[in-house]
């Protein structure tokens, strides 16, 4: 007979999960227009981001921008996911501040490209949304998303 997981253990296999699905793109609205992605690289808030949970995400990875260092590897990873999540959450003017700190710090720049493009597109921002997805589509990290995107704000255009 097994024993039932404890808290601890259900967490780290659910975190192991996301980890190795964090690189998959994510829808960024509610009629599947566009892709986002996650940042690779899992921080406070990652969970609940992958998870639909955008206002807790927010909160989480606003604490851990405070709490971070000034180093573009552990800052980017969260300015990513914050431009994601305020994204998602409908609000703009912060998601705008949050994609672009992400595109001038993130290693990760194609996500950040991508995922400022997908905000640029919902803001009816068509040709600096078309920019970023075709600069995005040039990097290995966020290639399928972005080429998805340029195909869906094609479609938008021919309309």
């Amino acid at each position: 007979m097994t024993k039932p997981l404890n808290a601890m253990a259900r967490k780290l296999i659910a975190t192991a999960i996301i980890a190795g699905a964090a690189s998959a793109p994510m829808i960024a609205n509610a009629d599947d227009t566009f892709r986002m992605q996650v940042h690779p690289k899992e921080v406070s808030g990652t969970w609940e981001l992958m998870h639909g949970e955008y206002d807790r995400a927010i909160k989480l990875l606003e604490i851990a921008e405070v709490r971070a260092s000034q180093s573009p590897r552990e800052r980017g990873p969260i300015l990513t996911d914050l431009c994601f999540a305020h994204t998602k959450a409908g609000n703009y003017a912060s998601a705008e501040r949050y994609c672009e700190a992400a595109v001038n710090t993130s290693f990760q720049f194609g996500i950040a490209l991508n995922n400022r493009g997908v905000l640029r597109a919902l803001q009816g921002k068509v040709e600096a949304a078309s920019a970023d997805f075709d600069a995005a589509q040039k990097r290995s990290e966020s290639v399928d998303s972005a080429r998805f995107n340029i195909k869906q704000i094609a479609g938008q255009v021919s309309e």
